[in-house]
């Protein structure tokens, strides 16, 4: 309670000398009835920009991308040691000479993409096995959604595995070597 009555009349004895000084300033030209009373609120607007500008820098600098597609996990691979895995069945996909359709050879049968579903199931059932693998070779000029779509037909037709083939990638020839440029 003491300390109370104290902080009210320093409180009180600052606000008097406030008044002394402003009287004394503002008495020789009469500037009294100009002066108003200050504002003690703080002003919002300022924490308001300041938000506003973080969140417009956030939005445009950061990078929240949601990428469309099929998340892989990718194995690693020893180029020069490959491990080989047993395959129950083989499928393979080309394009066509005319390159507007796409071949789907299975098991000794060809397929269309719409019929291969059917396929691949007969085959899981009368395979028998617990989770049969399925090898893919596909034509280089074969689209990724195609392989993707013949990956979950597999999935659903009950393959447990998917090995993908893939070729190694011969150098382009030259059109005359230097040995046979040279004479023996």
């Amino acid at each position: 309670m003491r300390r109370t009555k104290s902080t009210h009349c320093l409180r009180k004895t600052i606000s008097s000398a406030r008044e002394s000084v402003r009287t004394v300033i503002t008495s020789p030209l009469n500037l009294q009835r100009e002066l108003s009373e200050s504002d003690r609120r703080i002003d919002p607007t300022p924490f308001l920009d300041l938000c506003l500008i973080g969140l417009f820098f956030t939005l445009t600098v950061s990078r929240f991308v949601i990428s469309p597609g099929t998340d892989f996990e990718l194995p690693k691979v020893d180029p020069e040691n490959r491990p080989g895995i047993v395959t129950n069945a083989v499928l393979t996909i080309r394009m066509t000479e005319m390159g507007a359709k796409e071949t789907v050879l299975f098991e000794g049968d060809i397929f269309t993409m719409e019929t291969l579903r059917g396929g691949l199931a007969r085959f899981v059932r009368e395979a028998r096995v617990p989770e049969p693998v399925l090898l893919i070779k596909a034509d280089g000029r074969i689209e990724v959604h195609r392989i993707l779509e013949i990956l979950d037909l597999a999935r659903k037709a009950g393959f447990g595995r998917v090995q993908v083939a893939s070729s190694e990638k011969k150098p382009r020839a030259e059109f005359l070597s230097s040995k046979e440029a040279t004479p023996n």
